[in-house]
């Protein structure tokens, strides 16, 4: 991506499964298009293995603050 470019959408990994939020972070590896993820904070407290993977894909990573909210928001 480059510098200064907005993404056009922000992926929504609300997976409370860690291997499936790992699986799809895999699956977006391997797109080469403007986008965004969405972590939902309980995803990566105590565990910087999910935020670390989404940081490695390089496009922005952001994080919902709320906590325990699953896939319904």
């Amino acid at each position: 991506m480059k510098s200064g470019d907005q993404p056009l959408l922000f992926a929504a990994l609300d997976f409370e499964d860690r291997d499936i939020l790992m699986q799809k972070l895999d699956e977006l590896s391997n797109v080469d298009e403007n986008y965004g993820l969405k972590l939902n904070l309980d995803s990566f407290i105590g565990d910087r293995t999910v935020l670390d993977r989404a940081l490695s894909l390089e496009h922005p990573v952001f994080a919902d603050l709320k906590m325990w909210n699953g896939n319904r928001t």
